[in-house]
């Protein structure tokens, strides 16, 4: 008996149980009539909640709720006769991401597992990182402090590390919604963020309704509008949304980088590049013919020349003028304990 387990994420405002569906495929049950199911779920190794729940002969499939709190969760089936008897079916794992994380889908490319990315730039809240609307993005913290930031929040959770970068930012590329006129033919590009320097500072959320919340921009919802560029919100493939990725502050990633990997160019150009620079800073698809006429496709400017020790990603709030910032965004200028007004950071949590 196969089992499938799916869940379904509207956007970042969902509640603390989280709703997803069990199917399975009619087992053999050599010959034996079916009488119900039991649908049964662990979680963390059976460290975390459990339940079940029964099921009719009728259905193969059902949708139940599980706590929603960051774990790992693993079902499976029992198809039951008349006596009660049967067995189990080979366990179907899913990670259910907690409040104001979305998740993005595992990468054969990156070899990255599904993980939960937070939704919103980390945010100091008595000294704990959260992933919230409200309040400015921490900064003034270090590569290394967000690091111990973010690890402080449980034993999965981590700083987001370049390759899980890329697959967001990947995501991103490939979801046409995240692009005007919803298309990424001919000047069209990828929206860059709170990047105008209008107002010059970073921006907490406090309308998480409105995707121009704080840049004075009144109409960025359309892919034909000027507007859009300053849209602080892409879409991932879950169907959620993410705030601040491209622009309004810099985020640190986890990885050390000792070494200038190659010229300052915008990432659409791929200027000097080889397919390890388009593997790290780079999209999947190749827009070498944007030019400024489309914003350099929005994709941002990779900072390669440099060797300070660590990585940033994004680019922040005052770089609209040269269409630097974009969720390709990268600079290597920085050591690992700088501290900037214009550094923050995003947690991740690790499916494992």
């Amino acid at each position: 008996m196969g089992v499938t387990v799916e869940d379904y994420y509207a956007d970042w405002d969902y509640p603390p149980w989280h709703s997803v569906t069990i199917s399975w495929t009619v087992p053999n049950n050599n010959g034996r009539p079916i009488t119900n199911y039991y649908i049964e779920w662990t979680s963390n190794g059976g460290t975390g909640p459990s339940g079940g729940t029964w099921a009719n002969s009728t259905t193969t499939s059902l949708t139940t709720s599980v706590p929603d709190r960051g774990y790992t969760f693993s079902f499976r089936v029992l198809a039951a006769n008349a006596a009660g008897n049967g067995s189990y079916s080979v366990a179907s794992d899913l990670l259910v991401c907690p409040f104001a994380y979305a998740k993005v889908k595992p990468s054969t490319t990156y070899g990255t597992s599904e993980f939960c990315v937070a939704q919103f730039e980390m945010k100091n809240v008595g000294g704990v990182a959260t992933s919230q609307q409200s309040a400015l993005p921490w900064v003034n913290i270090s590569r290394d402090g967000a690091v111990t930031a973010c690890r402080n929040l449980g034993s999965r959770y981590d700083l987001i590390t370049n390759a899980q970068w890329q697959v967001t930012a990947r995501e991103i590329e490939n979801r046409l919604e995240n692009w005007s006129n919803y298309s990424q033919s001919g000047t069209n590009y990828i929206n860059r963020g709170h990047s105008d320097g209008v107002p010059n500072s970073r921006l907490a959320v406090t309308d998480g309704s409105d995707p121009c919340n704080g840049t004075g921009q009144t109409s960025c919802e359309s892919r034909t509008s000027a507007h859009f560029a300053q849209k602080r919100t892409h879409t991932l493939k879950h169907g959620q949304d993410i705030w601040d990725l491209a622009g309004n502050v810099w985020e640190w990633v986890l990885d050390d980088n000792n070494a200038a990997q190659g010229v300052d160019t915008f990432v659409a150009l791929e200027t000097g590049w080889d397919a390890t620079d388009k593997y790290n800073w780079g999209p999947e698809g190749t827009y070498t013919y944007k030019t400024s006429t489309g914003q350099y496709g929005g994709l941002g400017r990779a900072r390669l020349n440099g060797s300070g020790g660590a990585i940033a990603r994004g680019d922040y709030f005052n770089e609209s003028a040269n269409y630097y910032s974009g969720v390709f965004a990268s600079a290597l200028l920085y050591g690992p304990s700088a501290e900037t007004p214009y550094f923050g950071f995003r947690c991740v949590l690790n499916r494992w």
